[in-house]
């Protein structure tokens, strides 16, 4: 007598997690009041840690679009692949909505940007911001090769650089943005998330920059460190493979208004 026996296999479902570290885009520190939604799921439990930490546990291994919202703050959309190869954290920088009540003591650039009808342009859409001044730069000082990852640097703000873009501007108009991600201040070099995609001459200029996204009226919003005293500034404003630069008058504590026209084809 034979006997078959089938055996059913059942597949096992792994629980995953994701944490957003979630900060302040101007200031750096962490934002603790945020609510996240995940889209299609409403009123996913988290935990909300209080230091900028925010925690999904049990989740299923697939993609999930979260809502990430918080007062004074535009809203961020963010796709996670959430699995074994999620990362372990997830830092979102919110950007500061333009009538943020957190900042109405700070010298700020708000930047109103119209197409070829003088109509504000869509929301969400992204652009580069750069300040152009010797204050608050950073400079090459050795040649350093292309694909590249370390970077020696001089600047008087050390660790303050990481986390932060940076402009390279080259002859020729051409740049480059590179993101440093680390300092070892012994060597005096910094690593950037990615490597140089052209080499850096001696003496070149690093300017920081920010990426911005305009909001339902196209509208960004440029807080300035609070160490920066000029009196007028020059801008980098790179939007749809064009740019333009432009000075601004600042007023100490208050907002200044430019208007920029995107170039049209």
């Amino acid at each position: 007598m034979s006997i078959n026996a089938q055996v059913q296999r059942c597949q096992v479902s792994h629980k995953a997690s994701v944490v957003f570290y979630i900060l302040d885009s101007y200031t750096g520190y962490p934002v603790t009041h945020a609510s996240i939604q995940i889209a299609d799921i409403p009123l996913r439990p988290y935990v909300n840690k209080k230091d900028g930490y925010y925690v999904f546990t049990n989740l299923e291994s697939t993609d999930y679009t979260f809502v990430i919202e918080a007062d004074s703050y535009m809203k961020v959309t963010r796709k996670v692949n959430v699995g074994e190869q999620a990362p372990p954290v997830l830092p979102i920088h919110l950007q500061h909505r333009s009538d943020s009540k957190l900042i109405q003591d700070t010298t700020r650039i708000e930047l109103k940007l119209r197409d070829q009808q003088h109509k504000p342009i869509e929301v969400g859409k992204e652009i580069l911001v750069a300040l152009l001044s010797h204050s608050v730069c950073a400079r090459a000082i050795e040649d350093t090769a292309a694909d590249e990852t370390h970077l020696p640097i001089y600047s008087n703000q050390g660790h303050a650089l990481v986390g932060k873009q940076w402009l390279i501007h080259r002859g020729d108009n051409q740049i480059e943005v590179v993101k440093i991600i680390d300092y070892v201040s012994k060597e005096g070099r910094y690593t950037i998330e990615k490597p140089l995609a052209s080499p850096l001459e001696i003496g070149t200029l690093l300017y920081p920059a920010w990426s911005l996204l305009t909001d339902e009226q196209g509208v960004v919003l440029l807080p300035l460190p609070k160490t920066f005293i000029q009196e007028e500034v020059e801008l980098y404003i790179y939007i749809d493979e064009s740019y333009q630069k432009q000075q601004v008058k600042l007023q100490p504590g208050r907002k200044s208004e430019i208007i920029i026209t995107a170039e049209g084809e």
